[in-house]
């Protein structure tokens, strides 16, 4: 289980994972916002897509989707339980085969550099204005 605090949503970390998929499910009915993006390089801000989730979908980040923590819009946070098809703590380790350690997450941190911040200014309108 994983707890995300509610804060500014500010977006400068993100991470992948090579080796499995995620399922994030909600434990509790709040909205969140998510960045992803599908590109294999290192992303760039251009890349990044940000997607409001609301607190009875799960969603499912595939092998090598950049994606961030969720940000809750609520100001008592959210739970989540995460899902996936192997171990995911020893994969968000160094975990070693043979004594040889392999770093299987990979992380970029934008911080003091970039910074995403969602704008809603679209919220409440119909899908086909916004396209």
């Amino acid at each position: 289980m994983l707890r995300h605090p509610f804060g500014p949503v500010v977006c400068n970390r993100f991470e992948k994972h090579p080796t499995i998929t995620e399922l994030r499910v909600p434990l509790d009915p709040v909205v969140s916002v998510v960045f992803v993006a599908s590109t294999l390089d290192i992303p760039r801000p251009k890349d990044m897509k940000g997607f409001l989730v609301d607190g009875e979908t799960a969603m499912l980040i595939e092998r090598n989707i950049w994606h961030s923590a969720s940000f809750p819009l609520d100001p008592r946070g959210a739970h989540f339980i995460l899902i996936s098809d192997r171990e995911t703590e020893g994969e968000l380790e160094e975990a070693g085969i043979d004594g040889v350690p392999s770093v299987y997450t990979q992380m970029v941190d934008w911080t003091g550099q970039y910074e995403l911040v969602p704008d809603y200014s679209g919220l409440g309108e119909s899908y086909d204005r916004l396209a």
